[in-house]
């Protein structure tokens, strides 16, 4: 796998994958052998090697899905069977910064998964995944859609400045611990042997339609000045995202994070704090546990947590905030002049109620910083009509 000569990189996957069958104990450094091969910037480099990469990506798969203990239970139990943070039959693997063509990871039952910078270019799917530790997404670029419905998140998943350039789809997905879609820097002590491999970090060059980013790729920040809630962007959702049926069972974070289409939540779950300001967010049917209630949260100007009822003590969904009416979400309608009406309300309730007024700009703000997907340098001639529209409400705003 090491050689220059890659045709014979196929016999050489086909000799490990047979390895890791007939001897189960060697499935590990298996695995390890194909993530170097794929973090290899001279086999990214190399003539030809788009198909073999996306053989290498696909042996690796098989390996994640072969779990002795799933292995012999019925299919239906499998996909719900949980594994601790120590289980030693889930993979770790270490993808950081590696180029990928096609990734199908679906039904994968991964230990700490590490895919910062990574570039995905072709299918991304991860549906009905399972990760036991960490999975790490930090600052990844997903060029088509990104498949997680389903998936299972044990540990921290942290999707910090990740940018999904097509769509997102999260439904059905549990996270058992934090769901970070917030700043992408990596916190790490002064004393951290990390620091020896920062200067190797690449991230995938930052040349998203109409925009720069001044600081990128500024990528580690010191824990001693930083808090949660600073740092730079947050993910970055280009188009439709959706949270349908999720479930979140810590934190959501998506301080800072950018949707540039529809953001739904439909029928949502969160159990912990939530930061989520974007008004593109609808979370028609979504509710708070119980373990929530006591939480602090940052909900879309627009929504707001009821009371719970007799029949759902435990839970609170959140309903139209009546409060700030007549908005009730017009800013993340598709057509444009529903979107300028919505702005003509917020500025009207903001001069009626000071006391709303600094959330009123927070979601105007808010609608400025969603991600265009054209470019706006090339000139009003050269613009569709849907996008001369955008840039219309955007003056207005």
């Amino acid at each position: 796998m090491a050689g220059p000569d890659i045709g014979l990189h196929p016999a050489a996957l086909r000799e490990l994958e047979a390895l890791a069958q007939t001897q189960p104990a060697q499935r590990r450094r298996v695995a390890d052998t194909v993530c170097r091969y794929l973090r290899d910037t001279t086999s990214q480099a190399a003539d030809g090697s788009v198909g073999l990469r996306a053989a290498a990506a696909a042996t690796l798969a098989a390996l994640a899905r072969r779990h002795p203990v799933t292995d012999q239970v019925p299919a239906g139990a499998a996909a719900d069977a949980g594994c601790g943070a120590d289980c030693e039959d889930c993979l770790d693997i270490d993808l950081t910064g590696a180029v990928l063509p096609d990734a199908d990871f679906s039904g994968c039952r991964f230990g700490r998964a590490r895919f910062a910078d990574a570039h995905f270019r072709g299918a991304s799917v991860f549906e009905g995944a399972r990760f036991s530790r960490e999975a790490l997404y930090q600052r990844a670029v997903f060029e088509n859609d990104a498949r997680f419905a389903g998936a299972r998140f044990g540990d921290t998943a942290v999707f910090g400045r990740t940018r999904f350039r097509a769509g997102a789809d999260f439904s059905g997905a549990r996270f058992q611990g934090i769901a970070w879609f917030g700043r992408g820097e990596e916190a790490v002590p002064e004393d951290d042997p990390a620091w020896e491999q920062v200067e190797a970090w690449r991230p995938v060059a930052w040349d998203e339609p109409g925009e720069d980013d001044p600081l990128w790729p500024l990528a580690v920040l010191e824990d001693d000045y930083q808090s949660w809630e600073e740092g730079g962007d947050g993910a970055r959702f280009n188009s439709r995202a959706s949270f349908t049926h999720a479930r979140f069972e810590m934190a959501a974070w998506f301080w800072k994070a950018r949707f540039g289409g529809e953001a739904l939540f439909h029928q949502a779950v969160f159990g912990g704090r939530v930061h989520l300001v974007q008004p593109s967010a609808d979370l028609t049917g979504a509710r708070l546990s119980a373990s929530a209630h006591a939480e602090e949260h940052v909900w879309p100007l627009g929504w707001t947590a009821a009371t719970p009822g007799t029949e759902e003590a435990s839970y609170k969904r959140l309903i139209p905030d009546e409060s700030v009416a007549p908005y009730h979400g017009q800013l993340a309608d598709p057509a444009p002049e529903v979107r300028l009406a919505g702005l003509r309300v917020l500025g009207e309730l903001g001069d009626a109620k000071p006391q709303v007024r600094q959330r009123v700009v927070d979601t105007v703000c808010a609608y400025l910083r969603m991600p265009l997907s054209f470019d706006i340098t090339a000139g009003v001639f050269a613009l569709a009509p849907s996008q001369f529209d955008e840039l219309r409400v955007r003056w207005n705003a």
